[in-house]
């Protein structure tokens, strides 16, 4: 009997070790797949983009006053055209920032998915700026929602 229980431990032993590195192999695997990305979130790394152009297209978000995104198609000098969301209607219109068809626009903006959302807007043109308003601050947040919502 003793012989036979030395035989089994010795015999486990390893056998309890590759079994052990297997479990903790698996573990560390499902545990690197569950994890939190390492890489910070989209918002916080999103692409910054400088768009300039002339508006051809202003939409305005549903009549609920509060929900209405106002966004703007740009003709560029390329030939392109680029759409950006600003900031609610009543955003604008509290900072006294008024747009129109053909007016032309400086936008700074950062890519979140595949929308570009504007953080500072300036109307004219390089040679002939106008007034600017900033939307967002450097992380994304919106500069009109008060702070820890």
């Amino acid at each position: 009997m003793r012989t036979l229980r030395a035989r089994f431990l010795s015999c486990s032993a390893p056998l309890l070790c590759i079994y052990g590195v297997l479990l903790l192999g698996s573990s560390a695997l499902f545990g690197a797949a569950c994890a939190p990305p390492l890489s910070p979130i989209p918002a916080a790394s999103a692409a910054r983009s400088d768009v300039s152009g002339r508006v051809t297209r202003i939409e305005r978000g549903p009549d609920d006053e509060l929900a209405q995104n106002v966004r703007v198609t740009l003709s560029t000098e390329s030939g392109g055209t680029v759409s950006v969301d600003l900031a609610p209607g009543w955003v604008l219109d509290e900072r006294g920032f008024s747009l129109k068809p053909e007016d032309q626009l400086q936008i700074e903006a950062r890519r979140v998915g595949e929308r570009l959302e504007a953080t500072r807007v300036r109307s004219g043109t390089p040679s002939k700026p106008g007034p600017i308003v900033d939307l967002r601050d450097a992380a994304g947040q919106p500069l009109w929602q008060p702070r820890g919502k």
